[in-house]
């Protein structure tokens, strides 16, 4: 590092800030990799018909380059705003890699539904007892009463079976 300043300024995005201090230090520091499980990414579930069961999909990232076990739990808030709290397994995760974990929620109501949170849990041995990383507020998916039908694949729902037409 061969500066560092610090300014402050009253308005949220820093436009007319005011420089405070300066330090030179020439001095260096080193990066070095995390070790604890993250989050790459989490993809709510799609539209889903009511009385099936509804994937959420998280990609968990390993830094470290020793293999670790990892787990997630996902807290689901259904549109009466019962808690339901499901968790994936507890599984190894190579070193150095991206895994995917399916978090299942059964969606027996009908309307939308909310993934509050979701936590990842890991350790060195399979116990997954040390919390790595946690998300909130992740978003909202629909439970719906009518089949999903596949534009192209299918034309129509059928009023009376309520199977979807080829």
């Amino acid at each position: 590092v061969t500066s560092c300043s610090l300014s402050d300024s009253l308005d949220y995005n820093c436009a007319s800030s005011t420089l405070r201090h300066t330090l030179n230090p020439g001095k260096t520091f080193n990066v070095v990799k995390g070790t604890n499980l993250s989050f790459a990414s989490i993809s709510l579930p799609p539209a889903t018909l009511v009385n099936t069961v509804a994937i959420t999909t998280v990609n968990v990232r390993n830094p470290s380059e020793a293999a670790m076990y990892g787990k997630v739990t996902c807290t689901f808030r259904n549109p009466l705003t019962t808690a339901i709290i499901n968790s994936s397994s507890c599984v190894p995760i190579a070193g150095s890699t991206t895994d995917t974990f399916d978090v299942s929620v059964y969606a027996n109501v009908a309307g939308t539904w909310k993934v509050d949170s979701c936590t990842v849990m890991g350790s060195l041995n399979s116990g997954c007892s040390t919390q790595h990383d946690k998300r909130s507020n992740i978003g909202t998916f629909n439970i719906t009463t009518t089949p999903i039908c596949t534009p192209g694949f299918y034309s129509a729902v059928n009023s009376t079976t309520r199977e979807c037409k080829e």
